[in-house]
């Protein structure tokens, strides 16, 4: 289970070191993708197969299903740890994320966000009041 942060640098050749705390969850081979809020998301090839299982529209999907598929289609790579942990971040993705000097890497339970340290700070900084988010998602059963 991946949960926790970790902030650390990216490299003049867009490689990051994969937290230890994060390595055995997502394995040696994962994909990676662009996340819906300016972050990449990463994912170990099972979660992301069963992801992909969730995106699969059917025909005539609407066309809002086909954008958001290809969303995250279009955008996946898959990378490889090295003896390291280091991964090589593509540069167009590197470049979507706005990965510059540090990077934030956030356990999401069954993925990884990573983040630049400047758009985790304005996320966090910006983030709502977490009583509202509470009665929010208390709607949805959470």
């Amino acid at each position: 289970m991946l949960y926790g942060q970790s902030t650390h640098s990216i490299d003049n050749k867009n490689r990051i070191m994969i937290p230890t705390k994060f390595r055995d969850d997502l394995g040696k081979s994962f994909m990676i993708t662009k996340g819906i809020d300016g972050n990449l998301s990463a994912y170990p090839m099972a979660e992301w197969e069963a992801f992909m299982a969730q995106l699969t529209p059917q025909k005539n999907a609407p066309p809002e299903v086909i954008r958001y598929k290809r969303f995250f289609m279009a955008n996946a790579e898959p990378v490889e740890m090295d003896k390291q942990g280091r991964i090589l971040i593509p540069s167009h993705l590197a470049s979507f994320a706005q990965l510059t000097d540090s990077v934030v890497s956030v356990g999401m339970k069954d993925y990884l966000e990573i983040w630049s340290k400047e758009r985790w700070d304005a996320y966090e900084n910006g983030s709502e009041d977490m009583y509202e988010l509470a009665q929010k998602v208390a709607e949805y059963g959470l």
